[in-house]
């Protein structure tokens, strides 16, 4: 009988649930992994793969006394789907001893929601607020918020709202939740009720919401002067907040006129420590562009330079306290690897666009506001090879690298884009990285004994280093009798000193780089020449990237459509072909930027650009 109740509760439960996933319905995982697999699944917003999974973990061993986690996460799903009574009958599940506060704070939600509001809210009263984690204090004033603002309570109802969003580590969770405070002050717009609120919550994201409500209300019985007494300061403030839009167009309902948005830029960058060299060069970058802007008389857009010095905490500190002191639009940085990721994920959970300039694989997947337009490896190997396979016909290339991060992740690059192309790497040797003596390693790509090389059997040489020691190894090629090979090069060839060590074994050698002062391009020209006449030195690759990540948010900013987050973020998604310094650039779906790189030749001692 027992049976027959646990497989009828479990078909209530799950009804609606349809055919299994194939990559979910079979498998040999543990119901402990299936209950970890499911909780991560549901944290990244896959609620249906996650539902299905634990709905198998529970399925398979209802009595389990681990099935806990798996039972919250399944009352979670149904509260969101607004079916608490299912959210109800999973949580009877969990024994009475295995019961904790999160359990309490989801039943109470349940039973709110359920028509049970008395119930529900002396439950979640006998809770201590302090002695819960913070994701359990976001839930638990989420439910107290539903509890009183059933009971006809709306001041209260709005304080745990706004405790609400105080706790909320989620973009979206913060828009759902003043989209609830958008509708409490419309029901109270007018009232004394609405007068209490906005004092209560000034200078808030949920008293700009309110504020809008009331002055809606107000312009609509003929108080223009009163209303414009409320947007004014809201569109002043540096808060940002998802009606923006809509303060801005009743703005211009009541005064005629458009209201300019001053927008603020964090800028994340190290300089400070052992990186902040490179973070100087970034800077000076940004700032001519924002003097150029200025002087063009284009609007007002604030910059704020923040130091990270490389540091991921202090990066993720910077992201929040300009997030919510400074109201930045977006971010542009960071530089470095670790704080670029840190970073981005941190302006994922705000929900501000950020436009990373380091390599780092993976940044732009962290999330939809996260952006790349940066020089990667990727988009460099790419380019010497449509050079090399498409436009020169060749095939057969080898791989010689330095033994060291950079060298094997350039060398596996250039392997998977070179078979992916129709290419095929025949040979693949390394070098300890700090070598100034070639000739074994010369020597290997042939798999023969050193005193016997054979001709070249491929028609390429990649060379994945720095262009000091490119030079000293290229020289060392031709006593081997290595000649008629086309040698391919990154960006770091980009030195005086690759010619100068390499000599006449360089002629002919070919590399990529994302900016090239001595362009004939007259937007280049332009920027050099401004570039010396401010700093007194020919611009770096950094300085360069720097201007062009500066002016693109310039240039989407002045555009009166773009006045928040959202919006910059969907109009960076949209760019395509943007005319940079650094190439042109267009964004893909996940936030990578795809850029036309430069292709650089050495020809009669000096590096020039190839068409």
């Amino acid at each position: 009988m027992r049976k027959i109740f646990l497989a009828a509760l479990l078909v209530f439960l799950f009804a609606p649930v349809s055919g299994w996933p194939a990559n979910l319905a079979t498998g040999g995982a543990s119901a402990n992994g299936e209950i970890e697999r499911g909780e991560q699944l549901y944290r990244e917003g896959r609620i249906e793969d996650a539902y299905r999974l634990l709905m198998r973990a529970v399925f398979r061993n209802p009595e389990s006394p681990a099935n806990s986690p798996a039972y919250h996460i399944l009352a979670r799903i149904f509260l969101d789907r607004d079916q608490p009574d299912r959210a109800l009958a999973i949580l009877s599940r969990i024994p009475e001893k295995n019961r904790t506060d999160l359990t309490r704070i989801l039943r109470g939600d349940a039973l709110i929601r359920s028509g049970h509001g008395d119930e529900g809210l002396a439950l979640l009263n006998r809770l201590s607020v302090d002695a819960i984690s913070a994701e359990e204090r976001f839930l638990y004033f989420e439910a107290m918020a539903e509890g009183k603002a059933r009971r006809g309570k709306p001041l209260e109802a709005l304080f745990f709202r706004h405790q609400a969003a105080s706790q909320a580590t989620q973009h979206h969770d913060s828009v759902r939740i003043l989209a609830e405070v958008s509708r409490i002050g419309q029901e109270i717009a007018g009232t004394a009720l609405s007068r209490e609120a906005l004092f209560m919550f000034q200078a808030t994201a949920t008293g700009h919401v309110l504020s809008l409500r009331e002055a809606e209300k107000l312009a609509g019985d003929g108080k223009s002067g009163e209303a414009l007494g409320l947007i004014q300061p809201i569109l002043e403030s540096r808060i940002d907040f998802p009606c923006l839009h809509e303060a801005t167009e009743l703005y211009r309902r009541i005064t005629g006129t458009s209201w300019e948005r001053k927008h603020t830029v964090g800028v994340l960058l190290p300089l400070t420590g052992k990186f902040a060299s490179f973070g100087k060069m970034v800077q000076r970058g940004v700032e001519l562009a924002l003097e150029t802007f200025n002087q063009e008389g284009k609007g007002e857009i604030r910059f704020r330079f923040q130091d990270t010095a490389a540091d991921p905490a202090v990066t993720v500190g910077a992201v929040q306290d300009l997030s919510r002191r400074e109201g930045v639009t977006a971010f542009l940085g960071p530089l470095s690897g670790n704080a670029a990721e840190a970073g981005g994920r941190q302006a994922q959970q705000e929900g501000i666009p950020l436009l990373a300039l380091s390599p780092r694989e993976g940044i732009p997947e962290i999330g939809s506001y996260v952006f790349r337009t940066s020089l990667t490896g990727e988009a460099q190997v790419a380019t010497l090879l449509r050079y090399a396979i498409a436009g020169r016909g060749l095939t057969r290339f080898a791989i010689l690298y330095p033994a060291d991060a950079m060298g094997r992740e350039f060398a596996d690059l250039f392997g998977r884009q070179a078979a992916a192309m129709g290419g095929r790497v025949v040979a693949s040797r390394s070098y300890p990285a700090e070598a100034t003596d070639f000739r074994e390693s010369i020597l290997r790509l042939f798999d023969n004994n050193p005193t016997s090389p054979q001709k070249a059997f491929f028609e390429a040489l990649f060379i994945p280093d720095f262009g000091e020691r490119v030079g000293l190894l290229v020289s060392q090629l031709l006593y081997y009798d290595i000649e008629g090979v086309q040698l391919l090069g990154i960006n770091s060839w980009n030195t005086p000193e690759l010619i100068h060590r390499g000599g006449k074994a360089m002629e002919g050698a070919v590399f990529t780089d994302g900016f090239f002062p001595e362009s004939a391009n007259p937007r280049v020209r332009d920027f050099v020449k401004n570039f010396q006449e401010r700093f007194g030195e020919s611009p770096s690759i950094l300085d360069a990237q720097g201007y062009d990540s500066a002016a693109l948010l310039l240039g989407l900013l002045q555009d009166p459509q773009v006045r928040t987050r959202d919006e910059l973020q969907r109009a960076i998604s949209r760019v395509r072909d943007y005319p940079g310094i650094t190439g042109s650039v267009s964004f893909r779906g996940n936030g990578e930027g795809e850029k036309s790189l430069y292709l650089l030749r050495i020809r009669g001692g000096s590096i020039e650009q190839l068409d």
